[in-house]
């Protein structure tokens, strides 16, 4: 797609500020879902780095591309055989396009967000890490005891001590290092009791929260 498809959200809203591109195809309320990711987001990093959370954000996500469904969500679908939203292959996020129908949709949202992040953080390779590795998920694998290989998006808990994978909601993160990183992600901002153990939000704290 080209720029043209389109509308990056004007005026006052968190978006803007952002400098996120959305699909013009989205509905009010889906743009106010992620307006909200966006406004939870700098909240959450408010507690953690005083006054800089939103340039935290903007510096990680700047220019990123947010799109309402698409090609990739359709192949993703029939690999899965579930609704599927992705990352691919830096910045671009391609929502399922009814992800506003989800099970906390908001937190769909910033785990896809997650994905992005990581391919802003340091890294080994110039290749996407949610991909092909050398990002920060590999990080916190080796931080927790595993040991990543094969591509991160589907390369399971990769030895990671059964204590510290996932349990109840956030089982999905136990998909694939990449996916435990973005897990992680999206519910430190709702819900850090879901987290596996208490270590991980203390390792994005001191690595990526900096």
């Amino acid at each position: 797609m080209s720029s043209q498809d389109y509308v990056i959200i004007i005026g006052s809203m968190p978006v803007n500020r952002f400098e996120w591109w959305i699909d013009q195809r989205f509905t009010p309320h889906q743009v106010e879902l992620i307006e909200a990711v966006s406004n939870d987001l700098e909240s959450y990093l408010e507690g953690i780095m005083q006054g800089r959370a939103a340039d935290w954000i903007r510096q990680h996500t700047a220019g990123m591309r947010i799109h309402q469904g698409g090609l990739f969500t359709q192949i993703a679908a029939r690999i899965t055989g579930l609704p599927t939203s992705l990352v691919l292959p830096y910045h671009d996020i391609w929502l399922w396009k009814d992800f506003d129908h989800f099970h906390l949709p908001e937190r769909h949202v910033m785990h896809e967000l997650g994905h992005v992040v990581e391919n802003n953080l340091p890294k080994k390779f110039l290749s996407s890490p949610t991909i092909f590795g050398g990002g920060a998920s590999d990080r916190l694998t080796c931080f927790l005891g595993g040991k990543p290989a094969g591509l991160r998006f589907m390369n399971g808990t990769s030895g990671i001590p059964e204590r510290y994978q996932w349990h109840g909601l956030g089982k999905y993160g136990n998909h694939a290092t990449a996916d435990y990183f973005a897990e992680a992600f999206s519910w430190l901002p709702y819900d850090r009791r879901a987290l596996p153990h208490p270590l991980v939000e203390l390792w994005f704290k001191s690595e990526v929260f900096v």
